[in-house]
This record gives structure tokens, sequence and C-alpha cells, in this order.
């Protein structure tokens, strides 16, 4: 079942009684090799973290979704999981790492034809 929430701040509600169990979740899908749902999850989790300002968090879900996209060889995975790492990096001043994941979902963008994505 999926929930519908009235605002923006019940879900952040939710989220924040449910983060614990999604990121084992997160986690366990990816010992599990369900690579396609841990990009997608981490992805949609990737708002809340940036809200709580959470950037720890936010880049370990990233480094799994790097990794599942990695192995899934999908462009497009890997061009929104290396931008959601690239931007969690940059939070926590890890400016270096940041700009190799940015390139990562250019080149990935650029394999995919989308050269839209690769401007932004």
């Amino acid at each position: 079942m999926v929930d519908v929430f009235a605002d923006r701040s019940a879900a952040q509600d939710w989220f924040a009684v449910q983060e614990r169990t999604l990121s084992a979740i997160l986690r366990h899908a990816a010992d599990l090799g369900e690579h396609a749902h841990v990009w997608r999850l981490a992805w949609a989790m990737a708002n809340y973290y940036h809200g709580l300002g959470n950037w720890q968090d936010w880049a370990a879900a990233q480094r799994l979704a790097v990794a599942s996209a990695e192995l899934l060889d999908d462009p497009a995975a890997m061009a929104y999981a290396h931008r959601g790492l690239a931007r969690a990096l940059t939070r926590l001043g890890e400016h270096a790492r940041s700009e190799v994941h940015l390139h990562a979902a250019i080149v990935a963008c650029r394999r995919m034809g989308d050269r839209a994505a690769v401007r932004r």
C-alpha cells in the first residue's frame, strides 16, 4: 500500500519514522543483488537526507546506488547515482571526489545521448 501524504511536512514525518527501516532495506537489497531497487531507493531518499543536512547518510546511500548502477551497467542509473553522490560529497566538502562523480555522471549521460543532462 502506498501512502498519500497531505503535504511535504507529512511526508518528512513519515520518512523520519521510517528512515532506519529504509536504510536497512537499502543495504539488504544491495546484499541480495537487487540493484535496480537499490539505486531507485537511494534516489528516493536523497531529498530527505538533503533536507535534514544528513550528508554522511546521503553519501552512504549514494555509494550503494553507484555500486548497484555500475553492476547493472545502466547509464541512466549511473547518471542519477553518480550525480547524487557528487552532490552529497560536495556538501561534505570532498570537492575532488565530487568532481570525479560529476564526470562519471556526464559520461553516463553522453552514453545515453542525453545532451540536455550533460549541460545541467
